[in-house]
């Protein structure tokens, strides 16, 4: 059972108030999705349908990053009942994969309300709410995890943003987080993808210090990919001109993407070369 993770009362379709009881909305069972705050200065619709319609559920370095995710959760939190918020939940890839642990009782969050209507009818039990997470009805000392897979370059005042995860953490929470790497290699494409930067390891850092947090395990993905990414990126990326939806296409049907990216899972030592398509950073409150 979730504990009371929301401190307004909605109201229901038919004007009357409704109490949240963690899982649902009472008296009114049926209701598990609440509405409570948008935010597109760093999202569109079409960059939902974007993500719907070309990137899916099967993009190579999504599901690494997935079960990567997954893999974190079991290694740093050691509870039989765990709290989860997913900031930028979308359309329900994280909740496919955890779905089969009943130790986690998993929120989902986003400022995008088709995708969370479907995912409030699929999965009943699991509440979701639609906010902005600087403009967030959920409680202090509340969840357990909070991941935000490529979340926090969509929010203009990040500081602000992990700020505010880290007081929605109980004492010890853990925040993982997912980001596009290196500032060097920002350009038209994250500009089109409402990118507001891309992250390097001094940044990782600052996000830390600054917070409160403290930074607890750090990785890359895509790191055998990583130089012709970044020749990609420097020299070719304004010559070919691709549109956003043409260079995730390319990437996702890529056998060699997909062949590096498994000899990266199998290939332990890599962990220690500090570059990659994405950095992922664990924070511990």
């Amino acid at each position: 059972m979730h504990k009371f993770i929301l401190d307004s009362i909605a109201v229901g379709p038919d004007g009357n108030k409704l109490l949240w009881n963690g899982t649902s909305f009472f008296p009114n069972s049926k209701i598990n999705l609440y509405e409570f705050s948008e935010n597109f200065d760093g999202w569109s619709d079409d960059l939902t349908d974007l993500h719907e319609n070309v990137i899916g559920s099967g993009h190579p370095i999504d599901i690494y990053g997935r079960e990567l995710t997954v893999n974190l959760i079991r290694k740093f939190i050691d509870k039989k009942n765990i709290n989860l918020l997913e900031i930028g939940c979308s359309s329900g890839y994280l909740i496919e994969d955890i779905d089969k642990y009943d130790f986690i009782n998993y929120t989902g969050s986003d400022i995008v309300k088709g995708p969370l209507v479907r995912l409030s009818k699929k999965y009943p039990n699991n509440p979701f709410v639609r906010c902005d997470i600087l403009n967030s009805p959920f409680i202090a000392n509340t969840f357990d995890v909070v991941v935000a897979l490529n979340v926090l370059e969509h929010i203009e005042n990040d500081m602000l943003a992990i700020e505010k995860i880290y007081s929605l953490l109980n004492s010890d929470g853990i925040l993982i987080l997912e980001l596009p790497f290196n500032s060097d290699l920002y350009d038209n494409f994250d500009k089109s993808l409402f990118h507001f930067r891309r992250y390097n390891l001094v940044d990782i850092h600052n996000l830390s210090k600054s917070s409160g947090f403290k930074l607890i395990d750090l990785s890359y993905t895509g790191i055998l990919v990583y130089p012709v990414f970044y020749l990609y990126k420097k020299f070719f990326s304004k010559i070919l001109s691709l549109k956003p939806e043409k260079e995730i296409a390319a990437s996702g049907n890529s056998r060699l993407f997909s062949m590096l990216l498994i000899l990266e899972r199998k290939l332990g030592f890599l962990k220690f070369f500090h570059a990659g398509i994405r950095i992922r950073a664990v924070f511990q409150k």
